[in-house]
């Protein structure tokens, strides 16, 4: 049976956008925004991003944190870096470049065994008025053997043409 998530996704962005009062023709891939702000990472406010790269993000960034793949999940992180904050006492916090990012979520993944990791609940997906963001179950086997059930929240941010990861945020839910 072919995999329903893509297109439950598509239609999670068809509802948010049509909830804003807009017209969902009116996007396409192809649509950016010049990013603006000191970091040169900021929320898109004049025109709607486009829904299909904000879900392509976290479609691949979904997959890669299901598969281990640090390196790709660092490969959507703002070249100018991204805010941790990992929770417990283990991992630092604050904001981080992508080599020290891949070493941290290197740390917080390695060793464990991913039982689900899904985006449950997604918010401004069209950038309209703010930074997207998306919150996912993170569901894990630890070091010790013990199950725990995390919250994961990501927020996207505009870096040049495309959307990235600026903040990644994990706790214990």
């Amino acid at each position: 049976m072919p995999d329903a998530r893509p297109l439950v996704l598509a239609a999670l962005v068809f509802l948010a956008v049509q909830a804003e009062g807009a017209d969902p023709a009116r996007f396409s891939p192809r649509d950016t925004t010049e990013a603006s702000g000191v970091d040169g990472v900021e929320p898109d406010s004049g025109l709607a991003a486009s829904d299909a790269a904000v879900a392509e993000v976290l479609f691949d960034f979904e997959s890669a944190w299901r598969a281990g793949d640090r390196k790709r999940l660092v490969s959507w992180i703002a070249r100018r870096g991204v805010g941790l904050s990992l929770g417990g006492g283990e991992h630092p916090e604050g904001w981080f470049s992508r080599n020290q990012a891949l070493a941290i979520l290197g740390r917080l993944i390695e060793g464990t065994e991913t039982i689900q990791f899904e985006f449950v609940r997604f918010r401004n997906l069209h950038g309209r008025a703010g930074r997207p963001n998306a919150a996912a179950v993170w569901e894990q086997r630890d070091r010790s053997g013990e199950l725990r059930r995390l919250a994961v929240f990501l927020s996207l941010g505009r870096e040049d043409d495309r959307w990235t990861i600026a903040e990644i945020k994990v706790r214990d839910q």
